[in-house]
């Protein structure tokens, strides 16, 4: 879904008056903080297996983990700031509290894959809305 959404092949189609169709935006939000709340999970329990490397050997199952997830969590940071923006458009969702969770998602992206430019853009982005007061209520 999200990805029909960023893309334009679904939820982005203009209404009879030409502006862009509002209709799913409840869908397409629902949908765009479950995936960030997955990722959320992902990396509370890859820290918890983590700091049980020392004394319970969970470094082979943290290397799986990051070798299933990074090129899921490369493909989302590359996209989700078009999502965001798609999100963010008139009519649809300005004010959208997201900082918190987009933060711990550009975290579980840099622990696996290492910092890139999406998600220091991200970071960005955040520090400047916050700045202004948007998204922190």
């Amino acid at each position: 879904m999200l990805e029909h959404f960023r893309s334009g092949t679904r939820y982005h189609d203009p209404g009879p008056d030409g502006l862009p169709a509002t209709a799913g935006t409840q869908e397409v939000l629902e949908a765009y903080f479950a995936l960030l709340w997955c990722f959320e999970r992902i990396l509370i329990g890859r820290r918890t297996l983590s700091k049980q490397q020392d004394w319970n050997d969970t470094g082979p199952a943290v290397a799986f983990l990051d070798d299933l997830l990074a090129w899921h969590l490369k493909g989302w940071a590359e996209r989700w700031l078009s999502v965001r923006v798609a999100l963010k458009a008139p009519g649809r969702v300005p004010d959208l509290c997201d900082h918190d969770s987009l933060v711990i998602f550009c975290d579980l992206v840099e622990e696996v894959t290492g910092p890139n430019e999406h998600t220091t853009l991200l970071r960005t982005l955040i520090q400047e809305e916050d700045d202004q007061g948007i998204g922190v209520t």
